[in-house]
């Protein structure tokens, strides 16, 4: 058997642009042996390590289906980033997810793909499932020694110890950015939360007969997801009723009668449907989300699929059915609906009625324990079979041997012709288990198309969106693609690495892309030396990490913007006013406040006085100059900032065009409310050094100028910081007279 190992070559995302990055190396970057590739191997270690999988996860306690999902996910994207450097049509999406923070892949010649990903799969599986039964964590082990005494054989030495070391620390990475998802992590621990309490009313869920249990997972819907988000919703349901003539109550009685006939032994192919679908029982099968890794698994098998093909399939499942998880109970606990066998049982009457799910040997049926609506089952059905047909096609025929052999149910293979087909008939199978409405059904598939939507959509492919012919490699080419912004650092960095001053290069950089828009990249590469140590050439990574750029400006926004207003707040403008102080320039600062409104919070309430602090603060900002800083300072105070002041008479003339703007009526739930403003200035001055001072001064003109009447302008002057002092002097007098006896009344 050949050897095989990966050489960090032609990839337009690695080799191309990395080598055009050195402007010192013009060799031609080497070309990678196509042997070599992720998808030059077949699709074993993929098959296997799925295989034990779902076993792991069919016998770890705690793991509930979104559980479970979610481990998926996880596991998914550790063996996609562990073998997305050998496989050049597609990326890194680790730029996608803030925080993520892997290795850096090493040099060329470094890695043998089958080795890397058995011991990345070791360790995330060991790590995720840390509760796995003692027989499955053997299982484990007993696996990856089977691939690393086969592949041991087959690879240098060398090489061997890079690929387990890769594979391993690309799987530590992602469990430590698992970690920091406060809401899912480990959440097999703690599947209830003692402290929630369901709403109640009518058509609502509470704990469901028979064990009425505690809701499982409330909380779910707060779990990080990896494409989908809030947006991806269902319709509202059905109007709860219980009128004979009403769409709810129809449902209802399909759900019933449907089960009513498999307990009458009339209705074989439901009773089939049901139970092969079921994927309800813990420990009987594996939970509902690895039923879709299994029909991978199989149609991977079907299509002799290579390596990287498993990888992605991989991947785009595990993602497709943690965000349909997370949608899905998200949803269910928005609308909080019933199950079947609670209005069956006590709005039709029927009180000795149950469902014939996961029978207990006693003639006992369950229901799961949250609310109905959408069906999990298929929103995970709806989501894996959008990334499914998106990797085989709209028309893949296969037979569904998940269950085969089962003799405890029936588990007859089904054949079909699409993804689309399995998954609506997972949805429908809902119905004659008992456990849910046709609308549940019907919402789930429509909500799991799209989270897979969104998680197909994901970047997985070559960011720049150039074809290898459509570019040159030539270095100058490359350098005019990086903004002129950050070229020069660029430059910098990359020289700092090859005079071995830094140990690896590393640089965040904008760059140009085939539509003539620049995306965020973080480059990280190694320089190859010769026997000379002569940089010959980089090898490395390109990420796209537009997202995370764009997140952290937001951040930085909200921390210095006002929430309500969008206004720069009191942290901003301090600092724009400490700038202008050292600038020495002429300035003036307006301290504004709103008459009576605590007047319109007590008798409107704070919503209404939010809507009026909203359309004044746009009102203001009308009046400001390009250059000024407007400000809510906090409550309904606003400062300005005036930069450039010619004279006295021009501030004048700002403030009282400022309480002019804001006088006209606002018409708030129907009230019309005028406006008025008492406005202190702060005129530049030598004597100031620190923002603080300003303002304090500012702020005592403001209230002058209540005194004085209100919706007046006062300038600050030295005398009434003199009076202010005089007064809260007099005022602590008093009070250490009041405490001391000294003041008698006659």
């Amino acid at each position: 058997m050949s050897k095989k190992f990966y050489i960090f070559g032609r990839s337009f995302l690695i080799a191309i642009v990395l080598v055009a990055l050195l402007p010192a190396c013009k060799q031609d970057a080497p070309k990678a042996d196509t042997e070599s590739l992720v998808a030059s191997y077949d699709n074993e270690v993929v098959l296997k390590w799925n295989e034990l999988l779902l076993e792991v996860e069919r016998y770890t306690p705690g793991y509930l289906p979104p559980v479970s999902a979610r481990a998926f996910a996880y596991i998914g994207l550790t063996i996609y980033e562990t073998a997305v450097p050998g496989m050049p049509e597609y990326r890194s999406l680790a730029g996608n997810y803030a925080g993520l923070n892997l290795p850096l892949a090493k040099e060329a010649e470094a890695y043998h793909y089958p080795t890397a990903l058995n011991n990345a799969y070791a360790t995330i599986i060991t790590k995720m499932y840390r509760v796995a039964p003692a027989a499955q964590f053997s299982k484990i082990i007993s696996l990856r020694n089977y691939f690393n005494t086969k592949y041991e054989s087959e690879v240098p030495a060398e090489v061997f110890g890079n690929s387990m070391e890769w594979g391993s620390a690309v799987a530590e990475a992602v469990y430590t950015w698992s970690e920091t998802d406060a809401a899912g992590h480990e959440a097999y621990i703690h599947n209830t939360d003692p402290a929630y309490v369901p709403p109640s009313g009518p058509g609502l869920w509470q704990p469901t007969y028979p064990n009425f249990g505690k809701a499982l997972l409330p909380h779910w819907g707060n779990v990080r997801t990896f494409a989908a988000s809030s947006n991806e919703k269902c319709k509202d349901p059905l109007p709860y009723s219980t009128d004979e003539n009403s769409e709810f109550y129809v449902q209802a009685k399909e759900t019933e009668n449907k089960v009513n006939l498999i307990k009458e032994g009339k209705n074989y192919e439901d009773k089939w449907i049901a139970q092969f679908w079921s994927d309800d029982c813990p420990a009987l099968t594996f939970t509902p989300a690895g039923r879709w890794v299994a029909i991978a698994n199989q149609a991977l098998q079907i299509t002799s699929a290579d390596l990287a093909r498993a990888v992605v399939v991989q991947a785009k499942v595990g993602m497709a059915v943690c965000d349909a998880g997370i949608r899905s109970w998200a949803e269910k606990y928005r609308f909080n609906l019933l199950r079947p066998v609670d209005y069956i049982r006590n709005s039709l009457g029927h009180d000795t009625w149950n469902s014939i799910m996961c029978p207990d040997g006693s003639g006992q049926f369950f229901t799961p324990q949250f609310p109905t609506y959408p069906s999990g089952h298929g929103t995970f059905s709806g989501a894996a079979a959008e990334v499914l047909t998106a990797e085989f096609g709209n028309s893949f025929a296969m037979t569904d041997k998940c269950h085969q052999n089962r003799n405890d149910f029936i588990g007859t293979p089904r054949s079909f012709s699409s993804f689309y087909e399995m998954a609506q008939e997972n949805a429908y199978s809902r119905l004659p288990i008992g456990v849910h409405f046709r609308m549940d059904s019907e919402a789930a598939l429509d909500l799991g198309s799209k989270v897979g939507c969104r998680v197909n959509e994901l970047p997985w492919k070559e960011m720049l969106g150039f074809q290898e012919k459509d570019i040159s490699e030539k270095p100058d080419e490359w350098f005019t693609r990086i903004h002129p912004e950050d070229i020069d650092q660029v430059r910098v960095d990359i020289d700092a690495h090859l005079r071995g001053i830094t140990d690896h290069f590393q640089a965040e950089f904008r760059l140009r892309n085939q539509k003539e828009r620049y995306i965020w990249v973080v480059s990280r590469g190694l320089a190859v030396r010769d026997d000379n140590e002569k940089a010959t050439r980089f090898v490395g990574s390109l990420t796209d990490i537009t997202e995370r750029k764009k997140a952290e400006q937001r951040l930085v926004h909200d921390a210095f913007h006002d929430i309500l207003t969008g206004l720069p707040n009191r942290a901003l403008f301090m600092d724009r006013l400490n700038q202008v102080l050292v600038k020495r320039i002429s300035y003036a600062v307006l301290f504004l406040d709103m008459d009576r409104f605590k007047n319109v919070n007590d008798s409107m309430g704070h919503k209404a006085g939010d809507e009026l602090l909203t359309i004044l603060s746009k009102r203001l900002e009308k009046c400001t100059r390009v250059g000024d800083t407007i400000a809510r300072f906090g409550g309904d105070e606003f400062t300005v900032l005036l930069t450039d002041v010619k004279d006295l008479e021009e501030v004048y003339s700002f403030a009282n065009r400022l309480i002019e703007s804001a006088s006209t009526a606002i018409t708030i739930q129907g009230q019309e409310i005028f406006p008025n403003l008492s406005i202190g200035v702060a005129m530049s001055n030598s004597s100031y050094t620190r923002a603080e001072e300003v303002i304090r001064d500012a702020d005592v003109a403001m209230y002058r100028a209540k005194v004085n009447g209100k919706g007046r302008v006062e300038i600050f002057d030295e005398t009434m910081r003199d009076e202010t002092v005089a007064q809260f002097k007099l005022e602590s007098n008093l009070r250490r007279a009041v405490e001391r006896g000294e003041i008698v009344l006659f």
